[in-house]
């Protein structure tokens, strides 16, 4: 599964910027958690951490989240083979705000939330 969403990841961000890009310098940071979905699954990653970054923060259903540095959050949803943003996994319910900061808390990436 981890090669599957590395290249769909690649062929939807990474190739059509950089066509010399090569497929297997694609990774990701830290895989967060898998969520059933139906009869599939649906995978939160820290994609990236842009550690020369400052404090960062998002809104998240009106509740602002603030982190050390910027983190690029991706969401893969295996059904339908597409990524999806923290806010639209939560529209969606794919999963819950809650499940989203216990996720965080279980990986070790501090936040504060206002």
């Amino acid at each position: 599964m981890e090669n599957r969403i590395k290249k769909a990841y690649f062929d939807e961000y990474i190739f059509p910027i950089n066509p010399s890009a090569r497929r297997e310098d694609v990774s990701y940071d830290k895989f967060l958690k898998r969520y059933k979905d139906d009869k599939y699954y649906v995978y939160l990653f820290v994609w990236e951490i842009k550690e020369d970054s400052t404090e960062w923060s998002f809104f998240l259903n009106e509740i602002e989240y603030t982190f050390q540095h910027e983190i690029e959050f991706v969401v893969y949803r295996n059904s339908d083979r597409s990524f999806y943003t923290i806010q639209k996994s939560l529209d969606e319910q794919l999963f819950s705000r809650e499940d989203f900061e216990k996720a965080l808390i279980d990986n070790s990436i501090p936040f504060t939330t206002e």
